[in-house]
């Protein structure tokens, strides 16, 4: 039988009554109003809805890159409003995979300087084997060298996963 508590862990995120809101008087904005919903360890997720419909809004603060108006966000059962920026930062960097839709590839750097920049930034030594293994299976293994403005779209979301 498990617990509140054991299922509080086994949640990688949790939004509680999660409120945001832009602008003031006449132009404020409501994107998020009250959302509460978790995500399960090891699950996969698709968010869709219309333009406008707060899609952006809920990943930003679900992710830490906007504060929420009202509301708490947790990932992997730290709550986020208790951090400072440098925290938050470092939390992000070591427990959050997030893709943009423009990902954002140094166009100076080689596929295989874009997938270990992050490492390097988080004073970490690239497994250079372990990459070598995952780019060859997602097709990339003879592109390592290239700059991202010689790949294709599909190219440049698989460096940046």
């Amino acid at each position: 039988m498990h617990t509140s508590q054991d299922l509080r862990r086994a949640e990688a995120v949790r939004l509680d009554a999660v409120s945001k809101t832009y602008g003031r008087g006449d132009s404020r904005v409501a994107a998020l109003r009250g959302l509460t919903m978790s995500f399960a360890d090891g699950t996969f997720t698709a968010v869709m809805g219309p333009s406008g419909s707060g899609k952006s809004t809920f990943l930003h603060c679900a992710a830490g890159l906007v504060q929420p108006s009202s509301g708490t966000v947790t990932v992997g059962g730290t709550d986020l409003a208790g951090l400072d920026d440098t925290r938050l930062t470092k939390l992000r960097r070591d427990r959050i995979g997030f893709i943009f839709q423009s990902f954002n590839l140094l166009p100076a750097l080689t596929v295989m300087q874009n997938i270990t920049l992050p490492l390097q930034l988080a004073g970490q030594r690239p497994d250079k084997a372990l990459i070598r293994n995952v780019v060859q299976r997602v097709g990339l293994a003879e592109r390592l060298g290239h700059l991202p403005s010689e790949l294709s779209g599909g190219q440049q979301q698989r460096v940046a996963i």
